[in-house]
């Protein structure tokens, strides 16, 4: 079996070696095709990549398109059975690539599998939701969800009573890291261009559950991920393009006249919210670069 690790990559040359590193110490049975699609990096993280001398298929866009259009490119080229998306950020354990490639295709439902993530420190990193609803936008806006965190239907969103120790079928896992059937692929198609760097994980678990595949949770399988890697160097950018991808996701799944109002509020309180953490974080940076350095 061929297991194709697609990686994009983007001013990531303080992470992609060990990430790179921990794909090719990987032990595991399948051949490994990797495949890197720089967007347009203006550090020196592809020079260092070719220092390196690995055996990689390296494709260059023309521009920075996102992390959309970046995963299309690598996933029209890849010849594997599946295709592992991983991003720059995350080191592989050595078994990681054998026992998710194992369990995915034990049944024939299960289309997209993810693995564990955990944080540098080792703790277990959160990162599986359900797909949100305007009640989950309205309860976080307000608050709701985090006074009354016991509250099932309050917090079901983030789903902060799943252990992320267990095995289960989810709706959306992070996109960090996740394996994808080939047929599955041909069936859902390509990442949805209009969520050039948000949403598009969601968007994708919603099509692919619509087309009758599972996505399974698999914690046996665990990758290192430092989280934020690449949107902490354009953080303001990223808050305002995360929250109008959010927007646009409503408007793509309730289009019901019903859903007129709702998508309205909803928009309205990710528009607020918007300028609201753009506004503290920019606060938050310039008190710190104030700060005496003693």
């Amino acid at each position: 079996m061929l297991i194709s690790v697609i990686i994009p990559l983007y001013n990531g040359h303080e992470v992609i070696v060990k990430c790179l590193d921990s794909v090719f110490s990987s032990e595991t049975d399948h051949n490994i095709e990797v495949i890197v699609v720089d967007d347009c990096s203006t550090d020196e993280s592809v020079d260092l990549i070719n220092r390196k001398g690995y055996d990689i298929y390296l494709m260059k866009n023309d521009k920075n398109h996102g992390y959309a259009y970046t995963v299309n490119r690598g996933l029209t080229v890849f010849h594997g059975d599946a295709a592992f998306l991983l991003n720059q950020d995350t080191e592989l354990e050595k078994n990681v690539i054998q026992l998710l490639a194992s369990r995915l295709f034990e049944d024939d439902l299960t289309g997209i599998i993810a693995p564990q993530l955990v944080n540098l420190d080792g703790t277990v990193q959160p990162s599986v939701r359900c797909f949100p609803r305007h009640s989950d936008i309205i309860y976080h806006h307000l608050g709701l969800s985090s006074i009354f965190r016991d509250n099932a239907e309050l917090n079901r969103w983030k789903m902060p009573d799943f252990d992320h120790i267990s095995e289960r079928y989810v709706d959306q896992p992070a996109f960090s890291a996740v394996m994808i059937k080939r047929t599955a692929i041909n069936e859902v198609g390509l990442m949805d261009l209009d969520f050039p760097l948000f949403f598009n994980d969601v968007d994708y678990c919603r099509r692919t559950i619509a087309a009758g595949w599972k996505i399974l949770f698999y914690p046996k399988a665990k990758v290192k991920h430092q989280r934020g890697q690449a949107i902490s160097q354009r953080k303001v950018q990223s808050i305002y393009l995360s929250h109008l991808a959010f927007i646009e996701y409503l408007h793509k799944y309730f289009r019901n006249l019903r859903y007129v109002i709702p998508n309205f509020l909803c928009s309205f309180l990710l528009v607020v919210s918007a300028h609201i953490r753009a506004l503290y974080h920019l606060l938050k940076k310039s008190s710190t670069s104030k700060e005496p350095v003693s």
